[in-house]
């Protein structure tokens, strides 16, 4: 699992804007905190798997975007996607 942090920075017309960059590097997970507007605290959390094609791109927080499929108010949803199960031995047999 990665952490980053997405600063926030203004564009010429005053908008806030974020870059999301998302690489090819080898992580299952990549956690993205969005900061608010003087990067002193976290907005929001993007939460983004490997298996995800997702490029890098600047966001402006439309609710039209793409990426708030990705968009979490806190980390609680990592418990549910890190969570172990234990498997029975009917489970664990091959076929």
């Amino acid at each position: 699992m990665r952490f980053r942090t997405v600063r926030c920075c203004r564009s010429a017309s005053t908008e806030y804007r974020w870059l999301f960059r998302l690489d090819s590097a080898p992580c299952d997970i990549t956690v993205l905190a969005r900061m608010r507007s003087h990067n002193d605290a976290v907005l929001d959390y993007f939460i983004v798997s490997c298996f995800e094609n997702v490029p890098s791109q600047l966001y402006s927080g439309a609710s039209k975007s793409a990426l708030n499929v990705y968009r979490f108010a806190d980390l609680s949803v990592l418990t549910t996607l890190v969570r172990r199960t234990r498997l029975t031995g009917a489970e664990t047999k091959t076929q």
